[in-house]
């Protein structure tokens, strides 16, 4: 049996905001001012998505806790980030 109280602290809906950057937020960010909408009454969970290529990326990136930088060489993408290493790691896509 349950208190009073612990029923109102409890959340009665639980949310998952999932959604790519919007304008100059992150996607992490983005998903934040979303479900900040939602409290105190729910339990959100943000989970950042991103399209294909450098949405992807940084998304993941974000999720990860790795700063990364991108550039064009040769008509291909060229992402830099840390690796598990601390070490700076590269990977490149059309």
């Amino acid at each position: 049996m349950t208190s009073a109280d612990e029923q109102e602290e409890a959340p009665t809906m639980r949310i998952l905001v999932a959604t790519d950057c919007i304008g100059a937020l992150s996607s992490r960010q983005a998903g934040g001012v979303i479900g900040s909408g939602w409290l105190p009454g729910a339990e959100v969970s943000v989970l950042p998505i991103g399209e294909a290529g450098s949405g992807f990326v940084a998304a993941f990136a974000d999720l990860a806790g790795v700063a990364t930088s991108s550039q064009v060489v040769n008509g291909i993408i060229v992402t830099t980030g840390s690796g598990p290493d601390s070490r700076p790691r590269s990977g490149s896509w059309l």
